[in-house]
């Protein structure tokens, strides 16, 4: 466990899923004695993101546009290379929390003002009614508070594009077919003080104890938990 000087290292993802954890408990074992269990994520979704910014990419260097498929985001200039938004440059120590925030957005677009724009691609259907889930907004916040910090500033928006899958395109003569996604934009306010700040005070005071606090009351998982490990003594 890292020592109280330490700043506690977290993911803007991390940060995220404290939003939608009511357990502080669960919070500390899962972030202080992680399973040791491969990566929830599908391939296909990182396959997906990184195509995506890859042919974003490519547009705007070859055509200085977005592609077609692309929602309008304001009047784009450039793309910020990946090299200035990897989790090792793209990172912000909170030094009154003591909390070293880093991450990596999808993609982040310098506007004809100056600003910075940055957008979020999620393969998944669109919300029908209502705002992005909550945990989207936060993440994007986290992301907007992170660039200010590195220098790509002011960040004048932020974005969420949904991919949905269409229909599956089958070509002629090539032995492949081409999945189709339709993309559509959502909004996200830009507050990080209202989404991020929060957490940071949060994560810091659950993250930092020695021992991992008590439970929630209503903790299901902390209940399954204590069940196991009864268990798994009385058949030692």
């Amino acid at each position: 466990m890292e020592h109280l000087e330490s700043p506690i290292k977290l993911s803007v993802t991390w940060l995220a899923d404290l939003a939608e954890c009511v357990c502080d408990r669960c919070y500390w074992i899962a972030y202080h004695l992680p399973p040791p269990l491969p990566s929830q994520i599908p391939s296909v979704v990182r396959d997906i993101d990184r195509q995506t910014r890859r042919a974003v990419t490519a547009s705007l260097q070859r055509h200085g546009r977005l592609p077609d498929w692309h929602p309008v985001v304001g009047d784009v200039k450039s793309v910020v290379p990946d090299a200035r938004l990897r989790p090792r440059q793209f990172q912000l120590l909170d030094e009154g929390n003591g909390v070293l925030l880093r991450g990596r957005p999808d993609v982040v677009f310098e506007l004809a003002d100056g600003s910075y724009h940055i957008v979020d691609y999620k393969a998944t259907r669109p919300p029908h009614s209502g705002p992005p889930p909550k945990r989207y907004r936060i993440q994007l916040n986290a992301y907007a508070l992170v660039a200010e910090a590195v220098g790509l500033k002011p960040v004048s928006g932020l974005s969420l594009v949904f991919l949905q899958a269409g229909p599956l395109l089958q070509a002629r003569k090539a032995p492949y077919a081409a999945l189709r996604f339709d993309a559509q934009r959502h909004d996200v306010a830009l507050n990080p003080a209202r989404w991020v700040q929060p957490l940071l005070r949060r994560a810091s005071r659950v993250l930092r104890q020695r021992r991992p606090p008590a439970p929630h009351p209503e903790c299901t998982d902390c209940r399954e938990l204590k069940r196991w490990a009864r268990h798994l003594l009385s058949t030692r």
